[in-house]
């Protein structure tokens, strides 16, 4: 019966212990007009909201109408090709061969929420020229077993861009951005359990353009919690029997 119960004890240990690997498959959703703030996603379960702002600077958005109810995300700045920190996740981009921070990458102009308009940061975007072409965003600092989901905006000027463009990691690739009107603005969520430290976006298509991120963190239990959770299990088995 000891070596009975000691097996059973590794066994929910290890199921405890996250995987060494690092390329977590990524469940995309669907692409989704973006119109104003409420577009962007907080999800209950989800400790954490990280918001990157490619191309601008840092600033506060709320997602609830008039500021009322909603929740601030803070956004922060991420130049082209560059990196920065934000809630413990480094997030960099690389491959992106031009820049725009015109006021027609995008057409929505709904200022819902404070203290910042939302159309203020979809007008700053980063982008890839020509067809094949792929660039990169990748996020560090995660911690494996952790579910993340991730949240990414993207609008062009022009109608005859963006259709063919989408996103991959590992594995997996998100639906094609599809048609839209100049300054057409979507956004898709992609979830994964991190793996690793580490996840890698790919972004490919015709001149892909992205103005910002919205990362939300839902921890994992902690591994004494679930250990205690299997314990009680095996005791209630076992008074049973």
């Amino acid at each position: 019966m000891i070596n009975r119960t000691r097996t059973a004890i590794f066994a929910i240990s290890a199921a405890a212990l996250p995987s060494a690997s690092h390329a977590a498959t990524v469940t995309w959703a669907t692409w989704n007009a973006v119109t104003n703030n409420t577009a962007i996603t907080t999800t209950a379960g989800y400790s954490s909201y990280i918001g990157i702002n490619f191309n601008g600077s840092t600033t506060t958005i709320n997602n609830g109408p008039g500021g009322v109810g909603g929740t601030n995300v803070v956004f922060t700045a991420v130049a082209q090709n560059g990196s920065a920190v934000a809630g413990g996740i480094t997030v960099a981009n690389s491959g992106f061969d031009f820049q725009s921070t015109g006021a027609s990458n995008s057409n929505v102009v709904s200022a819902v929420g404070s203290p910042q308009t939302w159309a203020t940061t979809l007008d700053r975007v980063i982008g890839d020229s020509g067809v094949g072409a792929v660039a990169t965003i990748t996020l560090s600092g995660l911690t494996a077993g952790n579910e993340y989901y991730v949240q990414f905006f993207s609008s062009a000027p022009d109608a005859n861009i963006l259709s063919n463009s989408v996103i991959s990691s590992g594995g997996a690739s998100s639906p094609a951005f599809g048609a839209h009107a100049s300054g057409g603005t979507k956004s898709i969520i992609g979830t994964f359990t991190a793996d690793g430290t580490s996840q890698a976006f790919t972004v490919a298509g015709t001149e892909p353009t992205y103005g910002a991120l919205v990362i939300g963190v839902k921890p994992v239990p902690e591994p004494s919690t679930a250990l205690l959770g299997g314990l009680a299990l095996l005791g209630l088995t076992r008074r049973r029997r």
